[in-house]
């Protein structure tokens, strides 16, 4: 289902031992970064219920790597789940994120949450919970979103 295109990226574990951060203190990061970053994060996951594919393109670059337990797809894959879900008149009800920690390296931010998305496609309510894990590559003074991963909490 398309709710498992959205979130994260496996990056190895010698990467992130080199800045670590949580919500609470980040270290290396001004509020301002983070909070472009999460902004980018929301207007991602925003654009593609609704959507919104001149903002996809503007936010995922060519060189996209999506996947969640079951697969992986590029960037062609996820505009095409887009607009799928728009056109069987798919609704976003709620997004949510929780227990959200970002880690910055130079250019590139490693963003780890849990992300709840209610829909309504069908006629019929649906809710996800996964663990969402991003990674946000600015370029051009613009955090784009070329990778991620998402997988049952736990």
């Amino acid at each position: 289902m398309m709710l498992g295109l959205l979130a994260a990226a496996t990056l190895s574990p010698s990467l992130f031992a080199q800045s670590p951060a949580s919500e609470s203190g980040q270290r290396g990061i001004s509020d301002a970064t983070r909070q472009d970053i999460l902004a980018a994060r929301d207007a991602i996951w925003r654009a593609f219920f609704a959507d919104d594919s001149a903002s996809l393109r503007r936010l995922l670059p060519a060189a996209v790597a999506a996947g969640d337990a079951t697969s992986w797809q590029d960037r062609a894959a996820v505009m095409k789940a887009a607009r799928r879900f728009a056109d069987a008149g798919g609704k976003l009800l709620q997004l949510k994120f929780d227990g959200t920690t970002v880690s910055l390296f130079g250019d590139v931010a490693v963003v780890r949450s849990i992300v709840t998305v209610q829909i309504l496609s069908g006629g019929k309510t649906s809710t996800s919970t996964d663990r969402a894990t991003e990674v946000f590559v600015h370029q051009q003074g613009t955090w784009v979103n070329p990778f991620w991963h998402t997988a049952p909490p736990g």
